[in-house]
């Protein structure tokens, strides 16, 4: 049962934490009263409500809101001054809580309202670049298979495709809930009798305190690279290899990748960690590393062109150049079909085969952690072979054929430079000689290093881009297609700009090649489009492939 606090409890808690400024207490203003609800959604605001006030976009009218719905106290970085009335309604006195670090205090006003719910989790964390969603879904299946023989819930997950809490299973547009968020999401799934959750933890989530105060039982380093530089996000390399770097400041049991650049430096800052108690390390074999490299530099190992050759061997060197400890767990001897891949794994007592039907060898290093993760729970083998072979990831490589098995579309999450350059991996070495165009665009307002980045490897990757649209907020869709194709150009990659996001799946369908791979990216199975300040329903993009390839075998 859920223990409320008085707001005096929560001044008390900012003060310790060293960010309280002030407290203020207008006359007739309510006293220390109870909280009963803390948000900063003011739609959401009623009686004895502590309200935050956040965000680049918060305006003093919805604070107005929230105190009119019955909020006592807000905690905020400004002091407002209030009207006496709005739009004819009353506006009483309101005390407030001066802060700091308005997203410090909401960790911490979450964690205090919903009683350290995360305590009664098994919570696993997942940061990198990518592969933070099929990993978190390999390891879901995993517990799942697990939990359904000793008749359990199933487990809980927050990632960037859905969430699952036991209460609510929706959509997610955000890869990391709010603070406040994603502690009402541990305590959905504490009370609802949940053992474990996976969820991804972006750089963003970790640099703004979304998860401060949150011990993770298991954190996990999958690999670095360089999206999400930009003036809004991070602005440098060094500020986002930092972020990353907290996940082990507040995990106990700590994974590293070994396959990737910052494995020193993830390294260090896990031995140095107060948290952490244990250090696991994964790799793949050493012999059979060149897929994988591929995968993260640009395909050198399956036949790109000279600028992905010399990344690889740029990468090679750097890891050459740095003594690696030997890693705990190893997977080796990877055989790699047009549907499953099979490999081996061998340490922590094990040496074991396993089947994960995605395609895409660099899928084994995901394996690889979740493997990891596994041993560390204690999971027997068995659930981990069933759960790996079980695993499905919505939108993450799903392939789509007309009759002819002619027209072969891929839809996936891609959409950034290591994603990207191992989806065409992957298409060289599956779909050797078919032409390949690919459906994409860029979010607005954010990773703007990505409009370069995608638009070159289009260019020299794919024999035709289509640019449209993908979450503009308040950025022209045509505006961004026109910044990509600037880069597309530049490495003689032909193009054609379709804002509708809808219409230029329907062009790539019937007016490409009659053998063709297309590439659908970014979007998956999401329904909404981020326009402007809102998320605006649409139709997914395996929702519009499976329509337009069955119109076009009927026109065909």
């Amino acid at each position: 049962m859920q223990e409320f606090y008085t707001l005096k409890r929560y001044e008390d808690a900012f003060e310790k934490a060293g960010i309280l400024k002030a407290s203020l207490c207008p006359d007739n203003a309510p006293d220390d009263s109870t909280v009963r609800l803390v948000t900063f959604d003011s739609r959401e605001a009623a009686e004895e409500t502590l309200f935050f006030c956040k965000g680049a976009h918060f305006k003093a009218d919805f604070l107005a809101d929230a105190v009119i719905a019955g909020a006592h106290c807000y905690v905020s970085e400004t002091v407002y001054d209030l009207p006496a009335e709005k739009d004819g309604r009353e506006i009483p006195p309101v005390r407030a809580l001066i802060v700091s670090d308005i997203r410090k205090a909401m960790a911490i006003a979450g964690c205090l309202f919903y009683n350290d719910a995360w305590k009664r989790l098994h919570v696993v964390g997942l940061t990198g670049t990518k592969g933070k969603s099929t990993t978190a879904y390999f390891i879901k299946s995993i517990l799942d298979t697990h939990l359904a023989k000793t008749m359990r819930p199933e487990s809980a997950i927050l990632s960037s495709i859905d969430n699952y809490d036991g209460v609510i299973r929706e959509e997610s547009h955000l890869t990391t809930p709010e603070a406040i968020v994603l502690q009402r999401r541990f305590f959905n799934a504490a009370e609802h009798g949940i053992s474990h959750m996976t969820m991804e933890v972006s750089s963003q989530a970790l640099k703004y305190d979304r998860t401060y105060g949150v011990l993770f039982g298991i954190g996990v380093f999958l690999n670095m690279g360089k999206d999400h530089i930009s003036a809004v996000e991070h602005p440098s390399v060094e500020d986002y290899v930092n972020a990353k770097m907290k996940l082990f400041a507040q995990t106990r049991y700590a994974v590293i990748n070994m396959d990737q650049t910052h494995w020193k430096r993830a390294l260090e800052e896990a031995e140095k960690s107060e948290t952490v108690e244990r250090i696991y390390t994964f790799t793949i074999e050493e012999s059979q590393t060149d897929a994988a490299d591929a995968a993260e530099t640009g395909g050198a190992a399956l036949g790109a062109k000279a600028k992905a050759t010399a990344e690889a061997a740029a990468k090679k060197a750097v890891l050459a150049s740095l003594t690696k400890p030997h890693a705990m767990i190893t997977g080796y001897d990877i055989h790699a079909g047009k549907k499953d891949i099979t490999f081996r794994v061998r340490g922590g007592g094990m040496d074991e085969e396993f089947v994960i039907c995605l395609p895409g060898v660099f899928n084994v290093q995901n394996a690889l952690a979740a493997v990891t993760v596994s041993m560390i729970l204690d999971i027997p083998v068995s659930a981990v072979r069933e759960g790996l072979l079980k695993a499905r990831v919505a939108g993450r490589m799903e392939v789509f054929t007309d009759k002819a098995e002619k027209k072969i579309v891929l839809v996936d999450y891609a959409h950034n430079a290591m994603s990207y350059n191992a989806l065409f991996d992957a298409v060289e070495r599956d779909y050797k000689g078919l032409p390949v165009y690919v459906v994409f665009g860029c979010p607005g307002g954010k990773a703007y290093d990505r409009r370069e980045e995608l638009g070159l490897i289009a260019g020299r990757r794919a024999d035709f881009t289509i640019l449209t649209e993908e979450d503009p907020g308040e950025e022209d869709v045509v505006k961004i297609s026109e910044e990509i194709a600037v880069y597309v150009e530049k490495e003689g990659g032909q193009y054609e700009i379709i804002p509708d996001r809808e219409e230029a799946i329907r062009h790539s369908i019937f007016d490409t090649e009659e053998e063709a791979v297309i590439l659908v990216l970014a979007k998956g199975r999401e329904t909404r489009q981020k326009r402007g300040l809102e998320y605006v329903p649409v139709t997914s993009d395996v929702e519009l492939v499976e329509r337009f390839l069955k119109d076009y075998d009927e026109q065909h």
